[in-house]
């Protein structure tokens, strides 16, 4: 679902979060970081054009993961992200 608008969540302590960032806006020409703070991200996959939540999650590298405290959401495409939430001073 792709929503425009702001919207906080509470997580339980220690739950696992996967983010999917779009980039395919015809505004900008570049990726676009994203950063959480207080948190290491696991970038699962990256793709072009919109994501598809029937096909493109069998395409996760779930066993060699990637940490990073910064991902490229690439423009034209989007990345997949997961991070556990257990930091509970952000």
């Amino acid at each position: 679902m792709v929503s425009h608008n702001t919207k906080v969540v509470v997580l339980p302590y220690n739950t696992t979060v996967e983010l999917v960032m779009q980039g395919t806006n015809i505004l900008g020409a570049e990726n676009h970081p994203l950063y959480l703070h207080g948190f290491n991200i696991y970038v699962v996959e990256k793709g072009t054009g919109n994501f598809n939540f029937s096909t493109d999650p069998a395409k996760y590298n779930l066993v060699d993961l990637v940490e990073r405290n910064t991902v490229g959401v690439p423009s034209g495409g989007w990345v997949a992200v997961r991070f556990r939430a257990d930091n509970p001073c952000v």
